[in-house]
């Protein structure tokens, strides 16, 4: 038994430094284009447009579903986020 644990262990720590390692390597370009990107537009007004998008396709998704989807299909109207 201890040595199942001892193998758990050595994998775990090797696990956690593969992910450490990952964590310190972002992507600078990626920064650098999104710094700029929130520099030169207005964070705000780009929020309210995703959130009309996503509003849009999730009401679409539920006439879809009223329409299409026998009458148990069971759902809930999301309040925000992505997934309905």
């Amino acid at each position: 038994m201890k040595k199942n644990e001892s193998l758990k262990k050595e994998i775990l720590e090797k696990i956690i430094i593969a992910k450490q390692a990952s964590d310190l390597h972002s992507n600078y370009f990626t920064q650098r284009v999104v710094y700029q990107y929130l520099i030169d537009n207005k964070i705000d007004e780009h929020i309210a447009k995703i959130k009309q998008m996503y509003r849009k396709q999730r009401n679409l998704m539920i006439s879809m579903i009223k329409e299409h989807f026998p009458e148990n299909v069971k759902y809930t109207k999301p309040e925000g986020g992505m997934f309905l």
